[in-house]
């Protein structure tokens, strides 16, 4: 089973317009296991979503990167497959 792990952690109406890569993603291989990453504040958005398998919230503060618990907890999940559709450089090398 192939892990993905997909950031959106901009804006809700961003996450909403790539929503639909959860469902794509699962059409190609059934057997995915996604994880969307985004903000606490879209959290409820995306458990709405019945191709999402698992939601991680980021805080605002950790936009950036910057905290090794997270970092952590992303090589802890070990995600095969990380979309960034939304570029954030150093959030990008959490993962």
């Amino acid at each position: 089973m192939r892990r993905y792990c997909i950031f959106r952690t901009d804006r809700i109406g961003d996450l909403v317009l790539t929503l639909p890569m959860a469902e794509a993603i699962k059409r190609h291989d059934p057997e995915a296991h996604v994880t969307f990453c985004v903000q606490d504040y879209t959290r409820s958005l995306a458990e709405l979503n019945p191709w999402i398998d698992d939601i991680l919230s980021i805080p605002a503060r950790d936009l950036n990167g910057g905290d090794a618990a997270f970092s952590a907890e992303l090589k802890h999940r070990g995600f095969d497959v990380a979309v960034f559709a939304y570029p954030r450089p150093r959030l990008s090398l959490a993962a």
